[in-house]
């Protein structure tokens, strides 16, 4: 049997997850923040894909392939794109740094303004 994908980036699918299977909801400084938003290349993903990167080093031996650019549009003043997504296992890492970062639970709002 050949093997199933469903092609969704990653940002996205953390989206999702964040939104539909955790029931969460996130806020900054008193002002809903989208889920797309918060994973967005330009929104919290670069410091998401930090951590996920330590982890990376940590349990594989290296570093998440990610281009970092400046940005002015971007709310942490930078962007990030994942390189080789498909060769990675990058969204059990993405997941689990985000879960690290945000300490999500079930059904609540998570204020964004400690990390930002």
């Amino acid at each position: 049997m050949d093997a199933f994908r469903i092609p969704v980036e990653h940002p996205r699918a953390l989206a999702v997850y964040y939104e539909r299977a955790l029931g969460c909801s996130f806020v900054l400084n008193g002002q809903e923040f989208g889920h797309d938003e918060v994973f967005h290349h330009g929104g919290f993903l670069p410091m998401v894909v930090d951590v996920a990167s330590v982890l990376s080093e940590r349990i594989f031996g290296a570093p998440l392939k990610a281009r970092y650019s400046a940005s002015d549009q971007s709310l942490l003043g930078r962007r990030v794109d994942l390189e080789d997504e498909g060769t990675q296992p990058v969204i059990l890492l993405l997941s689990r740094a985000a879960e690290l970062i945000f300490t999500p639970e079930q059904g609540k709002t998570v204020e964004l303004y400690p990390m930002f």
